[in-house]
């Protein structure tokens, strides 16, 4: 990846906005340091940072099991086990006094998951909504990642070229938010979807824009006059418009 490109991602107002809503750009830091440690060949520090991503929140865990597929794939078998023990150590050692102390409130997180029905902004939120019944939202989410996981493994240690680790990560995530009986605004989808119709709406009536101003002088000014107002409205409209 190129430098710039990473300043671009945290340059993005999604992540400044994330950071005011939930605990999760820790995570992000530390999964980042921990893949960046990972680049320069130290499995067992990069493995025990990935570990401490996962102790603050569950996806971490997901670059860890890409690691494992891209180790099986080629091979690195010595450097695996030592990104494993290092992650399996640091999480204990975050873990466990937690455990020890506070049983209670550290089992409610995993509790909550696994009990959870179908909540806002999920797409079984959405058909319950539509007045279809699932008596297990939680179990079935599992399946339908654990498939999707399934297909993503079986694609990378069969793909005739041995892919790089960010793509194995890419796809390992996109498995988890696929099918969760929840779906946060910390996700992003929405927003991110929604900037990028908002640009591509303004972008592609800026370019109209300019071929109307081409048109002058082959038809009445009149006619691309009456052509940019319809244009403006329909720009404001949709840029306005809720979905």
């Amino acid at each position: 990846m190129r430098v710039w490109d990473a300043l671009l991602i945290a340059a993005s107002p999604i992540v400044a906005l994330n950071g005011l809503i939930n605990w999760d750009m820790f995570a992000v830091m530390l999964t980042s340091i921990g893949l960046l440690i990972w680049s320069r060949k130290y499995p067992f520090i990069a493995g025990g940072v990935l570990g401490l991503a996962f102790a603050a929140k569950f996806y971490p865990v997901l670059v860890l099991v890409a690691i494992t597929l891209i180790c099986v794939r080629s091979g690195h078998y010595r450097a695996l086990a030592r990104a494993w023990i290092g992650a399996v150590v640091a999480w204990l050692a975050v873990n466990v006094p937690v455990m020890i102390f506070a049983w209670q409130g550290w089992s409610k997180f995993w509790t909550l998951n696994a009990d959870r029905g179908a909540d806002l902004g999920s797409i079984w939120y959405v058909l319950t909504l539509a007045g279809l019944k699932f008596p297990a939202v939680s179990a079935i989410a599992f399946v339908c990642m654990a498939i999707s996981g399934a297909a993503v493994c079986w694609l990378v240690l069969r793909a005739p070229r041995r892919p790089r680790l960010a793509q194995v990560v890419l796809l390992v995530m996109l498995c988890f938010a696929i099918g969760p009986s929840f779906w946060p605004a910390k996700f992003d989808f929405v927003i991110s979807a929604c900037i990028a119709l908002g640009v591509l709406i303004l972008m592609g009536g800026l370019g109209v824009s300019m071929q109307l101003d081409r048109a002058r002088g082959r038809h009445p000014d009149v006619a691309v006059d009456s052509v940019r107002a319809v244009l403006r409205i329909l720009i404001v409209f949709a840029l306005t418009t809720p979905f």
